[in-house]
């Protein structure tokens, strides 16, 4: 038998920490959340560089955000979006990891698309201790 869960139409809330913030996009077709580089970033050949994205979420706590690849950039010029999972209330400024995965230096440009993020409803669960797993 299918569980049901009920979501959430809460809003995510978001503080900019400085003017050249850029707002998340969310698209109208399959809810992901579109996050964008907010200066000009320059990749060294097969290295990572942390991305602060001058900004702070929070959305519903029976959420997680899941962050990821954008296949475009991958594909493209093959820089790598590290996927993580972040909490509900992020207090923190909000970090993208990205990788070059290239022998050769990249570059994206302000406001160039960088990650992609879904929220995933938490299931409320419990842990049973048992002698055998059925």
């Amino acid at each position: 038998m299918q569980e049901k869960y009920e979501y959430s139409t809460d809003n995510i809330k978001i503080k900019l920490l400085d003017k050249n913030a850029i707002v998340p996009k969310i698209s109208d077709i399959d809810r992901v959340i579109s996050f964008y580089a907010n200066e000009d970033l320059i990749f060294l050949p097969n290295k990572r560089i942390i991305i602060k994205l001058n900004l702070i979420m929070s959305f519903n706590k029976e959420h997680v955000l899941f962050i990821s690849n954008v296949p475009q950039i991958s594909m493209l010029n093959g820089l790598y979006t590290i996927p993580k999972f972040i909490r509900s209330s992020i207090t923190e400024n909000l970090l993208i990891t990205m990788e070059n995965t290239t022998s050769q230096r990249a570059n994206i440009k302000k406001g160039q698309k960088i990650a992609e993020g879904i929220l995933i409803p938490i299931p409320f669960t419990q842990i049973e201790v048992v002698k055998e797993l059925a």
